[in-house]
């Protein structure tokens, strides 16, 4: 049995990755001549590890190595900002180890599986119960060690290496660490110290002169705030456009629903989500109004990715940051995703909140069969968002704007 070997060409490899791997100009001639592009080093890193056998059980063991690769390595490529190896950093490897506490421990078995990138994954593990989501510490440390094997045959047969220096011992975990992989909710304490950032601290928005120029971190500063007071992913939040904004109706809402930069998990993440008064307060309103003023389309622009990637991806990078500098050992768990956990406990934990109000809200499953297959949320706005907006306005919103 002789082991088939893929071939390494650009087609190939655009349609893995998602991403084209060079651009050529109208001649054809090829525009992009680095030797350093992550998906080029991928496929020749893969070509290289399927040897030619003609033992058949060795043949089956070779497979099966270069299928795990390709997957850990397709995902690791979309999980990180880096699109170029010299590029790659060390907050490149905690995004990715971070994006591994937050897909399905159990991922892969079915060919849709197989089909989803990274972020569809963490889409899918949004609602599973905190036990099934997070890889195990095993296979985090696994998944690590294919990565460096990668940039050691980057190093060795191409002498490409990062600039960077990496340090794969901090990301390795133990078995018994198991507490990292799950995604605990911000405390009050949290949110203090996450509002104290300077991105925060003033309160209202940074001014624009209603051109949204003169601050570059309108995705940074506006998405955790929504997080906060609406329970929304982040995925529906970064790649919201400005017609999922409706501020003319009687009660402003976020009609989430799919569109060109991302698509919804499943059909009860279709929702329409009353906006907090205490966003218009700080000057939403006013942000949104400037981009349309300026002919714009999304409602972050400046968080647009590159092929492959995705607008939470790009946000990643500055909010990582905050974590890290506002939270420091405190940080065990907590990601984006712990906005959402914050808020669902806030509401159940209020005896006048009743749960459906909250399912309908954050846009989970109904666990009751009639529900799940019938019920259409979105066929009665006005009277869906009239049940709902008590429920989002009662959420506190002092922190963000300075207030005790």
């Amino acid at each position: 049995m002789i082991v088939e070997t893929p071939e390494a060409n650009v087609a190939h490899f655009s349609a893995i990755y998602g991403r084209p791997v060079r651009e050529t100009n109208a001649e054809g001639a090829v525009q992009n001549a680095r030797n350093d592009g992550i998906a080029d080093l991928i496929a020749a890193h893969l070509d290289a590890k399927n040897k030619r056998t003609k033992c058949e059980g060795e043949a089956k063991k070779i497979a099966k190595d270069v299928r795990q690769r390709r997957s850990v390595l397709r995902h690791f490529s979309q999980a990180i900002s880096a699109r170029f190896l010299i590029d790659l950093t060390q907050s490149d490897l905690a995004q990715y180890g971070d994006t591994m506490d937050k897909i399905p421990k159990i991922h892969g078995k079915s060919r849709a599986d197989r089909d989803r990138t990274i972020h569809e994954l963490v889409e899918r593990a949004e609602d599973l119960p905190e036990e099934d989501v997070g890889l195990s510490a095993n296979t985090k440390n696994r998944n690590f060690g294919i990565i460096k094997d990668f940039l050691t045959f980057a190093r060795a047969k191409h002498g490409i290496v990062p600039q960077a220096t990496l340090f794969f011992e901090d990301l390795y975990s133990r078995p018994e660490d198991g507490e990292c992989n799950e995604r605990l909710a911000f405390s009050d304490d949290d949110v203090t110290k996450l509002t104290d950032h300077p991105v925060w601290r003033e309160g209202r928005c940074p001014e624009t002169g209603r051109d949204g120029r003169s601050f570059a971190d309108f995705g940074l500063y506006w998405m955790p705030i929504i997080a906060d007071l609406t329970g929304m992913r982040r995925e529906e939040i970064a790649g919201m456009m400005l017609d999922d904004v409706v501020t003319d109706h009687s009660i402003p809402h976020f009609d989430i629903r799919p569109n060109r930069n991302r698509r919804l998990k499943n059909k009860s993440s279709r929702r329409c989500v009353p906006i907090h008064d205490g966003l218009m307060e700080l000057g939403f309103r006013d942000y949104v109004d400037g981009l349309r003023d300026r002919g714009e389309i999304d409602l972050f622009p400046e968080l647009k990715p590159t092929a492959g990637g995705s607008y939470g991806g790009v946000f990643y990078k500055d909010w990582k940051k905050v974590l890290d500098e506002q939270l420091g050992p405190d940080l065990v768990g907590k990601v984006f995703h712990s906005w959402r956990h914050r808020f669902v406990t806030l509401m159940r934990n209020d005896s006048a909140i009743a749960k459906d109000v909250v399912q309908d809200i954050v846009g989970h499953t109904p666990q009751d069969e009639t529900d799940r297959t019938y019920r259409d949320t979105t066929q009665f706005r006005d009277e869906m968002l009239a049940r709902l907006n008590p429920a989002i306005q009662s959420v506190p919103c002092g922190h963000w704007m300075g207030k005790a």
